[in-house]
């Protein structure tokens, strides 16, 4: 909270709210009394990357009104969480800690016992309450755990539907006559088949990278499910193995699945550059029609196809690819019904603040507000041209060059029913046929939700390590970045490194303080059941 606004900001018109329940809770949020003072609250989170927020931008001009706040949001870089961690570490060395903000990186325990956020306990369930019985009771023992007392809330917790799952390219397999792989064994044919044909029907059969990933080995978990691997994001997870909680990279099963890719990097099934791929390289290709299978959440598989779509590849088709099944293994995808630390409130901030602004989020999380929210702002979402609404796509609101973000961002609080009824919401508000950009932006909702059915059909199961907290890596950072393992699996996969080194991994693993770190998650795990 930087400071007072003295002026009052006023809105001629007050949106209404609408009862859209969609299977969760869902409640009324209560607006601010307008002509009031308006408090400007800094709010840092992933979407900072997309551009800032100050008093003028229209959701802080609507909830000035609403809840009595404006946001301030500057530009930060994300880069993956690395360069967001690097300006809040800044940030937080020089006093000056934004007023509501996600941590990352685990830092969330070093804020609370430093004294450096609020204590939320007393006003989430008074503020917040539809967001708050939305959150499953066990979360809450999680956050609660993380307080000095293990009773307090300091967290509010990111409980989001996160479909982490598999892509392929529809009109690749429609091209060469192909059905969706169900197998290890169809996969391999199929990646066969896009390394030595046309697959993108740009008339060069040697263009095609059949699946790839990125830099660390992250974003390839596709390749490590179907070998019973507890994987997030190419980040290995402790999970129950031999009746025990234990580290899944240093499980047999992991050999295996390094071996197996092994063979698929020998045969150019595998991008060459997937070790080194940065997010950027990795994303330009998948949208310059390159990548014919890849892994990533499929909720934004939107984006990807708006792109493809765009750039003249307007046979693009999304398909959802299952969990491959293996003949040896019981795979699974993995998923945490605890996503990650959604939001601290500075302990500097005065009470007031704290309330509105949890009014505010309160609103933002309510699935109660989706047709609402997503009806979105005029000068953001649409335009008024004419007496009639005109949608505007994000490329379309970019091209305006108002150097601003399109909202506050990310709810903290979804599931499965919320996402695909907004996306529902919105294609009842497109006309597909008004523009190509247009059409674009519905056919990406459509794959969308094609997607999000896949998934939630698929074999996905929460892992049993998905509540230990950041403390039981205290004095072991490199084995909390599992950054022996990114270094063993990068080596042993393309190659310069023999499949006999895994054993040498596994055993300086538990050397270098994989058995203390392992020995703690046991303890906690137990505790917490």
């Amino acid at each position: 909270m930087k400071r007072q606004l003295t002026r009052s900001i006023g809105l001629a018109l007050v949106l209404s709210l609408v009862a859209a329940a969609l299977g969760v809770a869902a409640g009324k949020t209560e607006k601010a009394a307008p002509g009031r003072d308006v408090i400007a609250i800094e709010h840092w989170n992933e979407n900072n990357q997309n551009g800032i927020m100050d008093a003028n931008h229209p959701q802080s001009v609507a909830f000035a009104e609403q809840f009595g706040i404006v946001w301030e949001s500057p530009m930060v870089p994300w880069n993956g969480g690395t360069d967001y961690l690097q300006q809040l570490r800044l940030r937080i060395a020089a006093g000056e800690l934004p007023d509501v903000f996600m941590p990352w990186g685990g830092i969330e325990g070093e804020l609370i016992d430093n004294g450096a956020v609020a204590d939320l306990t007393a006003l989430v369930r008074e503020e917040m309450p539809v967001y708050y019985n939305n959150v499953p009771a066990e979360i809450w023992d999680f956050i609660k755990s993380l307080s000095p007392d293990g009773r307090s809330i300091y967290v509010l917790p990111a409980v989001q539907f996160t479909p982490l799952g598999g892509m392929i390219r529809g009109d690749w397999l429609d091209r060469l006559g192909l059905p969706v792989p169900t197998t290890v064994d169809e996969y391999v044919t199929v990646l066969r088949a896009f390394r030595d044909q046309d697959a993108n029907g740009d008339g060069d059969p040697n263009n095609e990278i059949p699946t790839s990933g990125r830099e660390g080995g992250r974003w390839m978990d596709h390749l490590f499910a179907p070998f019973g691997i507890a994987m997030v994001e190419g980040f290995p997870q402790f999970d129950i193995y031999d009746g025990k909680l234990q580290y899944s990279a240093v499980q047999p099963a992991m050999r295996s699945a390094i071996e197996w890719m092994r063979g698929l990097y020998a045969e150019g099934l595998l991008d060459p550059e997937t070790f080194i791929n940065t997010n950027q390289v990795w994303m330009g290709k998948i949208t310059g029609d390159l990548i014919g299978s890849w892994y990533h959440g499929v909720h934004w598989a939107g984006g990807r196809f708006t792109v493809l779509y765009n750039s003249g590849v307007t046979d693009v088709r999304l398909e959802y690819l299952p969990m491959l099944r293996h003949p040896d293994y019981d795979g699974f995808l993995t998923t945490t019904d605890y996503r990650r630390p959604g939001y601290v409130f500075g302990a500097h901030m005065s009470e007031e603040a704290i309330r509105r602004t949890m009014r505010a989020l309160e609103w933002i999380n309510d699935p109660a507000t989706s047709e609402e929210r997503l009806r979105g702002y005029e000068g953001v979402n649409y335009l008024i041209e004419d007496g009639r609404e005109v949608r505007l796509t994000t490329a379309d609101f970019l091209a305006l060059g108002t150097g601003y973000r399109t909202s506050v961002g990310a709810q903290v609080f979804s599931n499965a029913e919320v996402i695909a009824g907004q996306n529902l919401f919105q294609m009842s508000i497109i006309d597909p046929d008004e523009s190509p950009e247009m059409f674009a932006a519905y056919g990406s909702l459509v794959n969308v939700n094609r997607m999000i059915d896949g998934y939630s059909r698929d074999t996905v199961r929460a892992i049993a390590g998905q509540f230990l907290p950041p403390s039981i890596y205290e004095g072991y950072p490199d084995i909390r970045t599992h950054r022996l393992f990114q270094e063993y699996v990068a080596k042993i996969v393309v190659g310069d490194w023999g499949l006999d080194r895994f054993d040498e991994f596994v055993d300086r693993w538990y050397r270098s303080g994989g058995t203390v770190v392992t020995e703690r998650a046991q303890e906690v795990y137990a505790a917490l059941q």
